[in-house]
């Protein structure tokens, strides 16, 4: 049998983490669609489904770190708004609209302030209005 050097001791980590860290692109149900290979790959190396509750865990773990660290952090940075703001228009949107005013929020606000930047900007250097 091939040895591993992994936490769980899964074989194909590297490219099973790849595969999740792709699927991890499609908002809220890509991380447990790329579990699905991770499952499938253990059920085939230790024959039954002992390993499903850490792999649960730990793809839960990493979604939350996911979304509570990283995607924020590097939203921020892209589109140059605080973490703090976009938490707050995320749940903004989640009280208006549900999941879809979740989903929606960032783009939305996004537009808004990029419209209102640049006509701010050119109101003041056009001087149209005088």
């Amino acid at each position: 049998m091939c040895r591993t050097n992994n936490i769980m001791g899964i074989n194909y980590a590297i490219v099973l983490g790849i595969v999740g860290g792709i699927m991890n692109v499609i908002p809220f149900a890509g991380p447990f669609i790329g579990a699905i290979p991770v499952l499938i790959v253990t059920m085939i190396q230790f024959g039954d489904l002992s390993m499903l509750l850490p792999i649960v865990i730990s793809t839960v773990v990493v979604q939350q770190l996911d979304q509570i660290f990283v995607q924020p952090t590097v939203f921020s940075k892209i589109l140059d708004i605080h973490p703090l703001t976009m938490f707050l228009v995320i749940l903004i949107g989640g009280q208006v609209l549900g999941v879809l005013g979740m989903i929606l929020s960032i783009p939305i606000y996004t537009i808004i302030s990029v419209t209102a930047r640049e006509t701010n900007w050119g109101l003041n250097n056009y001087r149209i209005t005088q």
